[in-house]
């Protein structure tokens, strides 16, 4: 798993913001950013997680074998829910193209 005690890190690459609220909605803090052309194997959380995002490309990534189990933090209360692969939420204006998923 991709956490320590008192951190919760739900996506072997996740973008998130840093703020001192307790529960969510947070803040709209990141905007455009591209993650793209990534290999991501075997992670228990997530292979790319966003949350909170202005503008968010996800492209040409590879994910294989990932969010095997669900975190410690990941759940309704904190916002930070993994769906699958490629998990995004509270975010707008995303795009995802060209991601392959192998289980």
């Amino acid at each position: 798993s991709l956490s320590a005690t008192g951190i919760v890190t739900p996506g072997a690459i996740s973008v998130f913001v840093h703020t001192d609220k307790t529960s969510p909605p947070y803040p709209n803090n990141h905007s455009d950013i591209i993650i793209q052309d990534n290999f991501i194997e075997k992670t228990s959380v997530a292979g790319i997680h966003a949350y909170a995002v202005d503008g968010l490309t996800i492209r040409g990534n590879t994910l294989f074998h990932t969010n095997l189990i669900r975190g410690p933090g990941t759940d309704s209360s904190t916002g930070l829910v993994t769906t699958g692969p490629i998990s995004v939420s509270a975010a707008i204006n995303v795009t995802l193209e060209d991601n392959h998923i192998l289980q």
